[in-house]
């Protein structure tokens, strides 16, 4: 997110394949260069206000300046090693809210959990993005797929269904 920077990142796509205009390199400029000339991580809420205000959004978070819900670029190498140092802390994977059947809440992700195993799991999805994780909590096993189409949603499903070898409940809550 600083100025004059051109990332190497994956472009988020249509479900033709096609760049999204807003989300590609020119509105990842357009984004970047409306906001504050200080890093990212000295933004203030001013900062990110006036970032919205310049590309005619609401001042508030939104996709394409930088804020928790939408803003986070990365790798799935470094997202999983940020899941490893996560389970360190059970806090995270105590039910807090009852969803339904085998789903519930906890503090930041989803549970799901039948007599046998438990799965902590988190999805995102914007325009041309699908991503998840899924992470069995006994063994540490998980997967993290990210993906930069508006079809990601059958590859993340497929990768879990793969390596767990089984259907999550979870997938059928999202539709």
């Amino acid at each position: 997110w600083a100025r004059g920077t051109a990332p190497p990142v994956a472009w988020a796509h249509d479900g033709g394949g096609v760049v999204l205009v807003d989300k590609g390199p020119a509105g990842y400029a357009i984004g970047r260069d409306g906001g504050s000339p200080k890093p990212v991580d000295r933004w203030t809420l001013a900062d990110r206000e006036k970032a919205a205000i310049a590309l005619g959004k609401p001042a508030m978070p939104i996709f394409m300046t930088p804020n928790m819900a939408a803003g986070l670029w990365t790798t799935a190498s470094d997202y999983a090693r940020f899941l490893a140092f996560a389970k360190r802390y059970p806090e995270l994977s105590t039910k807090t809210t009852r969803v339904k059947g085998t789903l519930d809440w906890g503090l930041g992700w989803g549970i799901e959990s039948d007599a046998a195993r438990r799965f902590a799991w988190h999805w995102g999805a914007n325009d041309g993005v699908a991503n998840l994780f899924v992470m069995d909590l006994e063994s540490g096993a998980a997967v993290v797929v990210l993906t930069n189409g508006d079809a990601g949603r059958k590859v993340y499903e497929r990768a879990a269904r793969a390596i767990f070898a089984r259907e999550f409940d979870a997938f059928a809550w999202l539709k």
